[in-house]
Formats: C-alpha cells, sequence, structure tokens
C-alpha cells in the first residue's frame, strides 16, 4: 500500500507542470504577421529566423519616452550617443557589431546615413510607430552588407505609409 501512495505523490506533482499557462497579459497569442526577404509575410512565430516584434500594444504598455528607450528593452541592443546632446546621431550597437553592420529601415526602405551608419532616431517619435520588427544575426546574404548585426524594421502607422 505504501509503495502506491509512493508512486502516486513522485508523479503526480508532475502533472501540474503539463497544463496550458493560464491566459495572463503577459503572453501574446494573437499571431504576428512580419514582412521579411524582399516583401515576403510570415508569421513571427514560424519565421526560419529569430524575430522580436514589439506590437502597438507593448508601446502603450512601455510608454517609452524615445524610440531609443523603447529599442533597448530589445535583446543585445546598445546606444551611444555622438557628443551629447539632444538631436544628435545615435550609434547603434547590435550583439557586438557597430552601426554601420545593422541596417534599420523605416517602412522597409534603409533610413541610416550613407558614410556613418548612424540613424538620428530623435526624429521619429514613438508616438508614429505602430510596430517594431528586429530579425537577429547576420542577414548581409539577403539585405547586403549594411546587415551584418541584424535588420530593423520600423513600421510607421498608416498616416505615416501614405504620406511616405
Amino acid at each position: 500500500m505504501s509503495k502506491k501512495w509512493l508512486a502516486a505523490a513522485t508523479l503526480l506533482p508532475w502533472a501540474a507542470f503539463a497544463q496550458n499557462p493560464s491566459g495572463s497579459s503577459e503572453h501574446n497569442t494573437e499571431p504576428t504577421e512580419i514582412t521579411i526577404y524582399n516583401k515576403i509575410k510570415q508569421d513571427a512565430t514560424t519565421a526560419l529566423v529569430p524575430v522580436e516584434v514589439i506590437t502597438r500594444a507593448d508601446i502603450e504598455r512601455r510608454q517609452p519616452r524615445s524610440l531609443v528607450d523603447l529599442l533597448e528593452t530589445m535583446p543585445g541592443m546598445q546606444f551611444g550617443s555622438q557628443n551629447g546632446g539632444i538631436g544628435q546621431q545615435t550609434s547603434l550597437f547590435v550583439r557586438g557589431t557597430n552601426s554601420n553592420q545593422v541596417l534599420v529601415l523605416m517602412n522597409g526602405r534603409p533610413m541610416a546615413q550613407m558614410v556613418s551608419g548612424n540613424v538620428d532616431f530623435s526624429q521619429l517619435p514613438v508616438n508614429n510607430v505602430e510596430r517594431i520588427e528586429y530579425i537577429r544575426g547576420p542577414r548581409a546574404a539577403i539585405y547586403g552588407s549594411g546587415a551584418i548585426g541584424g535588420v530593423i524594421n520600423i513600421i510607421t502607422t498608416s498616416e505615416q505609409n501614405q504620406s511616405a
């Protein structure tokens, strides 16, 4: 009799781990569609590349002061400004790469300066951002030599898309 109780006491706690997580606000169950590789739309959960997506709901929940504050929450991103001050170019370092090795796109178009590779993130208010897609790792074979550290695609709201 005691062996049955011992077996039950050993196996039953593991059944609790087999349950699905409760529906909390932290888990986004809504499928997120991303645009990668020459405008191919794909579900972020089934993409063959590691992708991070910040949606409009995430932006409203976090309440960042600037686009830099929002991007710093993504894994592997660090920022440094050149010569300090507001409105100065911001250097972006992703996973050990320099600014000119990270491709920053706005609505699928390159946003960085040609020489330095820096992006002035202060030119785009956070209120105009619909979502941000961050494709981690080297993507130079598809996006060119500027995408060694990854690709950041900033998608603006529909009013901004129509005027661009």
